[in-house]
């Protein structure tokens, strides 16, 4: 019974592995994002004035928004990719 249970976890491990550094992937380019909003946010409210700082964050929803709307426009042409594939060519810099 010990061989059995240790075969599974073995088994398991690749996948949940897979799946952590998918989350741990996304939850860092959502926090480098969040930060360059912040950044870009207090650098327009010091140098600009105040009522720029809302055009970087108007600007960054609607980049979100865009990105949500073409996902949704396009759902066909992105299921023929997996998500792993996605996620390597957005990341990995064109030549």
């Amino acid at each position: 019974m010990i061989d059995t249970t240790e075969q599974a976890t073995a088994a398991a491990t690749p996948t949940h592995l897979a799946a952590r550094s998918a989350t741990l992937a996304v939850a860092l380019m959502s926090f480098s994002a969040l930060l360059l909003e912040l950044g870009l946010t207090r650098l327009f409210s010091v140098v600009l004035f105040y009522h720029f700082a809302f055009l970087a964050i108007s600007i960054a929803l609607l980049g979100l928004g865009a990105g949500a709307v073409f996902a949704f426009l396009r759902r066909e042409w992105l299921e023929r990719w997996s998500i792993n594939q996605l996620g390597a060519t957005c990341v990995l810099p064109m030549r």
